[in-house]
């Protein structure tokens, strides 16, 4: 195969074995189907519609306004929501596959932290564990712009898993405690 710059990807002779001393984490998106109202707007189709007649991001009605949610293409199970249990399972099962170690629970902006997206993630990938699903640990990733939204967000999360030992089996460890990023400022 060959990417979209033209650089050739490695079959599997010309990759190394998995490395035991390496993880692999992958960043994790709580918010699709969040688009509420609104529907989510396709960036390819919307391009390819108005090819070559000097788009403007403005000009146009089907870019939905600020504040809209927005995706690079559609996904391989349509613009699905992040409580539908079938999706979810699916997505225990193909990073099980791929040797994913952690997802990284992408909340960096303001204060949300997706509970409900969370809660059910973790309810259908325990399920998928006891199925004998090697399903990914997990951790978050919190608002780096503001010292309070921050917090919020870590007393969030603690005040609902960490604190209550909540889905432990799932925690992201190191150094022997749950790991999440966070910049909480001075």
């Amino acid at each position: 195969a060959v990417d979209m710059l033209g650089r050739p990807v490695c079959d599997a002779d010309g990759s190394r074995a998995p490395r035991k001393d390496k993880m692999v984490g992958k960043f994790y998106f709580l918010w699709l189907g969040e688009h509420g109202k609104h529907k989510p707007y396709d960036v390819n189709k919307i391009m390819q519609k108005h090819k070559g007649d000097g788009m403007n991001v403005n000009d146009y009605e089907e870019w939905g306004g600020i504040g809209t949610y927005h995706h690079w293409g559609e996904p391989l199970y349509g613009f699905y929501s992040n409580l539908d249990e079938y999706v979810l399972r699916q997505h225990a099962e193909l990073r099980a596959d791929a040797d994913i170690d952690v997802v990284f629970f992408d909340t960096t902006n303001a204060t949300q932290v997706f509970t409900e997206g969370y809660e059910a993630l973790l309810k259908v990938w325990s399920e998928a564990r006891a199925d004998g699903v090697n399903a990914p640990d997990i951790s978050f990733i919190l608002n780096f712009g503001g010292e309070e939204d921050t917090r919020t967000q870590l007393y969030d999360i603690y005040d609902n898993l960490y604190s209550k030992n909540r889905y432990s089996d799932f925690w992201f460890m190191w150094d022997n405690k749950p790991m999440l990023m966070a910049d909480i400022g001075a």
